[in-house]
């Protein structure tokens, strides 16, 4: 089991945002839940934002008035009939808060209050916070293209960790059709959903907390002699991480497995499969690189495990990280696997 605090640190580096333990103000051991600790961390990032000013945009608004007021809508005037009244349909930009970024935080707010799960002291600051939010409307249209194109227009990290944080509230909090509560879903014990934490958050923990190495998704040509027709065929291969220096490269292959080493007929083996990849990633290096050292990297699930072999001048290795350690050990451990 991930400890709390340190699932907030690994979706932080996920999201290639720095961790802030100033935003947990309590002690994330006595939490009741990972869902109050995330609803913690982002009313804490709510109220830090708000005492800094709300983030206006400019937002397109149309609008009926007297006169003329940015882009007239000479059409849309006719057909409402307002020539007699001296009214015009007009479009034109406002800066307001009342953006789509301040509207899924808004929407977010009145979800975390009609969860059951969420504590009393925080549902109290919810409701608080909704105050300073009376010019913002909500929308209960929020889907993943409009995280997204969010996230993109959005580059105070302040503000993405908001919306990251909403964003994986609203995927997670279920609604009950007939009551209209919500209920949090425990998506750290979906393997697929933290296979793809757990290899970004390595990656970009990488990217930022040593500078020897460039780090990067790679993809790998496979060095096969075959008519070019024929290549086509082959399979990609993209590693996970790759960390290259002048004279050493490195590549990393994160896997999430709730056992760390399969069995057969009751003697415990690497996974087969994760091993024949990996071989394929350094067997396919090209010729003229320097040999590359592999890496089978799993959570710790029932004791640590550390092994290594070799071909030649080739090493791989097999290691797990224990998440269940402090935030300070594990930052240790990431940074040794690779000295």
């Amino acid at each position: 089991m991930i400890r709390i605090e340190n699932l907030y640190f690994m979706l932080c580096y996920a999201w290639n945002i720095l961790p802030e333990r100033t935003l947990l103000h309590v002690d994330a051991h006595k939490a009741p839940s990972v869902f109050n600790l995330l609803a913690n961390v982002f009313l804490n990032q709510l109220t830090r934002q708000l005492k800094q000013g709300l983030p206006h945009r400019y937002t397109a608004v149309e609008e009926e008035l007297q006169g003329i007021r940015g882009r007239l809508l000479f059409s849309e005037t006719i057909r409402r009939n307002r020539t007699g009244e001296r009214m015009t349909v007009c479009r034109f930009d406002e800066f307001s808060p009342n953006h789509a970024a301040n509207q899924i935080v808004k929407t977010t707010l009145l979800r975390l209050c009609k969860t059951g799960e969420l504590a009393k002291s925080l549902r109290k600051r919810a409701v608080q916070l909704q105050r300073n939010l009376m010019g913002v409307e909500s929308s209960e249209r929020i889907d993943d293209a409009q995280f997204h194109r969010l996230l993109q227009q959005t580059r105070v990290p302040s503000e993405r960790l908001l919306l990251h944080l909403a964003q994986l509230l609203h995927a997670n909090l279920l609604v009950n059709e007939q009551t209209g509560h919500f209920t949090f879903r425990e998506f750290w014990r979906d393997e697929k959903k933290m296979g793809t934490v757990f290899e970004t958050f390595v990656r970009n923990f990488y990217q930022m907390e040593q500078h020897r190495y460039s780090v990067k998704r790679e993809h790998i040509v496979w060095q096969l002699e075959a008519p070019e027709a024929d290549r086509q065929f082959l399979p990609r291969m993209i590693t996970d991480v790759s960390l290259q220096a002048v004279d050493r490269k490195i590549i990393i292959d994160t896997k999430y497995y709730v056992e760390t080493l399969q069995r057969h007929f009751d003697v415990q083996k690497v996974h087969s499969t994760h091993l024949f990849q990996l071989f394929a990633y350094l067997k396919n290096q090209p010729a003229s690189s320097n040999p590359a050292e592999g890496i089978l990297l799993y959570p710790v699930v029932d004791r640590h495990v550390s092994l290594r072999y070799t071909q030649g001048s080739q090493v791989i290795r097999v290691e797990t990280l224990d998440l269940t350690q402090s935030w300070q050990q594990i930052y240790s451990s990431l940074l040794n696997l690779i000295q």
